[in-house]
């Protein structure tokens, strides 16, 4: 059973995000706080957008970064780096204009898109994103990567994250957490 953007759109008004239909993608506006786009502001743009009719889904970040310059090569590095240390978000690059896109796309054949499947996609982009945002950008800007292997950075990046869930949904995703690794999940 394919899903539709109708759908998805149904999912993201009943988690209360903003979102616009515009040439078969679903827009979704995010204020951050570490990420900056292109034009320094701090502000993500996600889409969505089904191919094969409904059975394959794509979820990314158009014009996330632009990676021209002296250090394009170093930032492409960092993204390497951070796509294989990380979970569900791959880096998509387009030679010709330097585009680099976060993507999380995966086929859905025969079942439906669920909500939770969304909101992990959604949430692990962004989340992604506000962790790694600095190191990127410093790898774009001055060709270091440099992508924390202390953990000091990414654990207050983390932090601060954390910092702007309510206590009681940060205790009970903890618990479901907790609840998944002693179950070997």
């Amino acid at each position: 059973m394919p899903t539709t953007l109708q759908e998805i759109a149904g999912f993201l008004d009943d988690s209360g995000l903003r979102h616009d239909l515009r040439d078969e993608h679903l827009l979704i506006p995010f204020e951050t706080d570490a990420y900056r786009n292109p034009d320094g502001e701090p502000t993500l743009l996600l889409a969505i957008r089904l191919e094969e009719d409904g059975r394959y889904f794509k979820l990314f970040a158009p014009t996330a970064f632009r990676a021209v310059g002296e250090f394009r090569d170093a930032f492409l590095r960092a993204a390497a780096i951070v796509q294989w240390k990380t979970k569900l978000v791959q880096f998509e690059f387009d030679e010709d204009d330097g585009e680099v896109r976060p993507i999380v796309e995966f086929p859905l054949e025969d079942a439906p898109l669920t909500r939770r499947q969304l909101d992990r996609c959604i949430r692990g982009l962004v989340q992604l994103l506000e962790v790694y945002a600095t190191p990127l950008r410093t790898a774009l800007v001055t060709g270091v990567v440099d992508l924390g292997d202390d953990g000091a950075p990414v654990a207050a990046a983390l932090g601060e994250m954390l910092s702007r869930i309510p206590p009681d949904v940060l205790a009970d995703a903890l618990q479901q957490a907790d609840d998944r690794r002693r179950r070997g999940v």
